[in-house]
């Protein structure tokens, strides 16, 4: 009697636990989701993942829904089509909005990597650079500074800088400048201009490991600096960016390249080098402040022996609001071999405002 007993609680028990239901669901972006059917209600469906545990689908988001399970069926919904031929084992059930069934086609596999990752901005390798944008979007920026420069021309005067930056999700193209200028009874105690147009673009493929991977950028450099005797400076390089470190508050990339060079020197006939570039790039976030430094050499390959290029910058900005900052910093600009009667050095030092929009 008392064996019979449990073998009818054992009985109603092994009752009580329903079947699993495996069941899987297309939603409409292409997505495709596999697991236990827990709950249908009105408006979301429940399902237990594999390996992202508990899912809540909305109605809405569903294409259609899969099961070889006929009560799974049942729960999802009365409008189910007929098995299909070619898997007589499938049975489909529509429990999103009524769909027009399109000519059957190979349909799209959403790998794990996806689902767990979703499609995001890929960050660039030089994200150390001031012109990085961080995000997807625009990024422009205006400044004004007063600066004390110590070199071949001993003044204080006035500089402007500006850049424009479209940033997709592979890509980003920037276009920044820079004025100085000054003058004293009426004769020009300052006057350089620079401007610079780059590429980035983001290598490899998009997924968890793409801010690790380098990246390859171009850029395109301008120059006029009358004051150390070069009348035109154009410069053409093209490498690769390297992060150095993940760190959302610590970034470091190296960039390494080759370029050409021609140089118009205010006495001198003009000439083309092939040079080369390496450039280490930081920027450090402390709260709301942000530090960028940058330190590039320039060596010629086809110019004299031992000649190079080394610039230099250091920044500080402490913001002010949300858009308006203020700005320190110092730059120097060396070359081991410059013009006739030109000092080797240039230093600035610079305080000003800065607005980013």
């Amino acid at each position: 009697m008392f064996v019979s007993a449990l073998l009818v609680v054992a009985g109603f028990a092994s009752h009580a636990q329903p079947k699993p239901s495996p069941v899987t669901c297309y939603l409409a972006n292409g997505d495709r989701l596999s697991g236990v059917l827990v709950s249908v209600s009105t408006t979301k469906v429940r399902i237990t993942h594999k390996s992202l545990g508990p899912l809540s689908l909305d109605r809405s988001s569903i294409a259609l829904c899969e099961s070889s399970d006929s009560t799974a069926l049942r729960r999802l919904g009365t409008l189910a089509l007929a098995p299909l031929p070619e898997v007589p084992t499938t049975t489909l059930a529509v429990v999103g909005p009524p769909l027009p069934i399109p000519t059957p086609a190979p349909r799209p596999r959403v790998s794990l990597e996806k689902l767990t990752h979703p499609k995001q901005a890929i960050p660039l390798a030089a994200r150390a650079l001031p012109t990085y944008v961080s995000h997807v979007g625009w990024k422009r920026s205006l400044g004004a500074t007063y600066l004390l420069t110590r070199g071949n021309a001993n003044v204080s005067n006035l500089g402007f800088t500006g850049a424009v930056a479209r940033r997709t999700n592979r890509t980003q193209i920037a276009l920044s400048g820079k004025r100085e200028f000054g003058s004293r009874e009426g004769s020009a105690t300052e006057n350089f201009l620079s401007a610079t147009l780059r590429y980035d673009l983001a290598l490899g493929p998009n997924d968890s490991a793409a801010a690790a991977r380098p990246s390859f950028f171009s850029e395109a450099v301008y120059e006029h600096d009358p004051f150390a005797q070069i009348a035109r400076r154009t410069v053409e390089n093209t490498g690769v960016s390297v992060p150095l470190s993940r760190n959302p508050h610590n970034n470091i990339a190296l960039e390494i390249g080759t370029g050409v060079t021609n140089e118009q020197p205010t006495v001198l006939p003009s000439y083309t080098r092939i040079g080369g570039v390496l450039r280490l790039a930081a920027r450090q976030i402390f709260g709301a402040t942000r530090s960028d430094q940058q330190i590039a050499v320039f060596p010629d390959i086809t110019g004299p022996p031992g000649h190079y290029r080394v610039n230099s910058d250091l920044n500080l900005a402490a913001p002010l609001s949300k858009s308006l900052a203020l700005k320190v910093g110092i730059a120097s600009r060396y070359d081991t071999k410059p013009q006739v009667k030109v000092k080797k050095s240039d230093t600035t030092i610079q305080s000003g405002i800065g607005i980013e929009f």
